[in-house]
């Protein structure tokens, strides 16, 4: 009797836990991050793919703390550009262009139906970090001046904190269509909403509609000497020639806050 007392109570809270809802979900799930142009006229829609963790401390409350993170891309392409010198002559070269937006986030998901019903509501107040890059490749024009870019590789990065609310639903597919219950596989819709708490730069190309590009001026490198543009980015060149060296604007960097609607479609696992 005493050895069937110790067997029962080792597999009780076995037993307690497998009767309660699951504590802790993984999901991925891919984005569409689109922004309020009234506060970003140049900034492109963000298409980005993510994955997510949450885990419910206290298995009796509906509330998850959620870890989410995506990487985007909001710009690629690849241009022909001519760079005038002060001497007349000219070079002609390709530049790659690669602009991308990741963030990671920290939330408190709240659900508003039950764990078993085939629709489930939640909303989750959010708070983050998001992170600007684009990558800038000069290939080598070999012309005959033997014109080169002094850096061809160059990088720029801007990050600041964020904060926002996902609403959304989670769909139990196979009790919805076939009546079968598996609570513990979803598929999820949700919108969001994202807004920096300072403005943050980040590039474009796609509105840089400039393909000849003549030598900079004086304040072409003053950051705060500002256009509807934006400011501009420069890099240096030398003729190896006549080893003079000239400033040529390569890109526009934008400076404002970050506002941005985004439609999520995810699958998510229960365990």
């Amino acid at each position: 009797m005493k050895q069937f007392l110790h067997f029962a109570l080792f597999f009780l809270p076995l037993w307690t836990f497998a009767q309660t809802e699951h504590n802790a979900q993984f999901g991925l799930f891919a984005t569409s991050e689109i922004p309020f142009r009234s506060e970003m006229p140049r900034m492109s829609t963000n298409m980005g793919i993510g994955a997510q963790f949450a885990y419910k401390p206290i298995s009796t409350i509906p509330v998850f703390l959620e870890l989410k993170g995506n990487l985007g891309l909001y710009n690629t392409q690849n241009r022909d550009v001519t760079y005038l010198f002060s001497d007349g002559s000219a070079t002609y070269t390709d530049v790659t262009f690669t602009s991308q937006m990741h963030k990671l986030q920290f939330g408190t998901k709240v659900y508003y139906t039950s764990f078993y019903r085939p629709v489930r509501a939640y909303i989750t107040p959010q708070i983050g970090y998001n992170y600007m890059k684009t990558r800038m490749r000069i290939a080598d024009p070999m012309d005959v001046d033997d014109c080169r870019p002094l850096e061809n590789r160059i990088r720029h990065r801007s990050a600041g904190w964020t904060y926002g609310a996902e609403v959304g639903v989670e769909l139990d597919m196979k009790k919805i269509f076939s009546g079968n219950d598996r609570p513990e596989q979803r598929m999820y819709i949700s919108a969001s909403y994202m807004a920096s708490m300072r403005p943050m730069d980040y590039i474009n190309v796609k509105y840089m509609e400039e393909d000849v590009h003549g030598v900079a001026d004086d304040h072409a490198h003053d950051h705060s000497a500002m256009d509807e543009d934006g400011r501009p980015l420069n890099t240096q060149f030398i003729n190896l020639t006549s080893g003079t060296t000239h400033e040529h604007k390569i890109a526009e960097i934008y400076n404002t806050h970050l506002r941005f609607m985004s439609i999520n479609v995810g699958y998510v696992w229960y365990f």
